[in-house]
């Protein structure tokens, strides 16, 4: 395998904070990424559980989800 030399420091930090997302090698997501790209999207993966779970965004503080909800249906019976 060619070893790949002169990449810049912003995209060797991309692919280090990437591959520790993905709990792995930057060697191992740089394969990843490379095979993807040359075998094309045709295969797609079976999603995991963190890839799910990412797509979901914490709320920053606690709230009150009733009163949010009610709020919500009274502004829509409004419209």
């Amino acid at each position: 395998m060619p070893t790949v030399r002169k990449l810049d420091g912003e995209t060797k930090q991309a692919l280090r904070e990437r591959a520790a997302a993905h709990g792995i090698s930057m060697e191992e997501e740089a394969r990843r990424i490379l095979t993807e790209s040359v075998r094309g999207q045709h295969q797609r993966k079976k999603p995991k559980v963190e890839d799910l779970l990412a797509l979901g965004i914490r709320p920053r503080a606690d709230f009150d989800q009733k009163a949010e909800f009610d709020a919500l249906w009274a502004y829509i019976e409004e419209q």
